[in-house]
């Protein structure tokens, strides 16, 4: 079995610019979008990662080379933002998923850093 890279969509562009580090430096992992509502911090992560970026969360979805969507914006969006992508046939990474009446596995990944 060959392995293929998994492409990452990030969107949220405050907490999520750690995650766009930690994906690049991540093996089989590749980082093939960016998403936010903040034209400067789009730009700053264009110069750092020679990525594809928007301002509209649809485009993401409609972007074929994007396996997952790490969902990186403000927890009120989060809901919304997963189902969405869900529905787009889409992974979902998201942290502090807050969703009532459906069955979602939450996953919190902690690095151990003494």
């Amino acid at each position: 079995m060959t392995q293929q890279e998994v492409g990452f969509a990030v969107v949220g562009l405050g907490m999520g610019q750690a995650h766009c580090a930690d994906i690049v430096d991540a093996q089989g992992a590749r980082l093939v979008a960016v998403c936010d509502v903040d034209a400067a911090r789009l730009q700053d992560m264009v110069d750092k990662y020679s990525v594809w970026s928007c301002e509209r969360f649809e485009d993401v979805l409609a972007d074929p080379e994007a396996d997952v969507v790490n969902v990186a914006t403000p927890s009120r969006m989060h809901t919304d933002m997963t189902v969405a992508a869900l529905h787009a046939d889409k992974h979902v990474i998201c942290e502090k998923l807050q969703m009532a009446n459906r069955f979602v596995v939450q996953g919190h990944v902690t690095k151990y850093m003494p």
